[in-house]
């Protein structure tokens, strides 16, 4: 009897410290994000705009936030400063999540469109080598 609590008492000790581990490397991934978006839009109010907008987008979506996260992040980056900064690249966010969702993409087929179109902004102009990769 005394092994059997010993045992059970074991078991939500590993499963207490695993949800603390999660929950410490999702702090730690919503800091990253919230650093990352900060950067790129080059002021932390703005960043912060962001992130809310993009934790409220992946929701109504439901889509997940740490998946949508790397490609928003590097395509808000890339647009900075163009004609699609802003509501823009909300809008053309919203649009690729929302079609790669119905198309049933994977998290990182839905990257690699976010990396194409980011190298397309970046070099400011499409090549057939961004379309034939992604």
């Amino acid at each position: 009897m005394i092994s059997a609590i010993h045992s059970d008492i074991g078991l939500g000790a590993m499963v207490g410290g695993f949800a603390i581990a999660q929950s410490s490397r999702a702090y730690q991934e919503t800091i990253g994000l919230q650093q990352s978006l900060n950067a790129a839009m080059g002021d932390v109010e703005k960043g912060g705009e962001e992130f809310e907008w993009l934790i409220e987008t992946t929701n109504r979506l439901g889509i997940s936030l740490t998946a949508a996260s790397e490609g928003y992040k590097t395509f808000a980056a890339a647009t900075q400063g163009t004609d699609l900064a802003g509501d823009e690249t909300r809008r053309i966010f919203e649009s690729v999540s929302s079609y790669a969702k119905t198309l049933n993409l994977s998290a990182e087929d839905t990257k690699g469109v976010f990396r194409a179109l980011t190298q397309m902004v970046s070099k400011g102009r499409v090549q057939a080598e961004e379309l034939r990769g992604q």
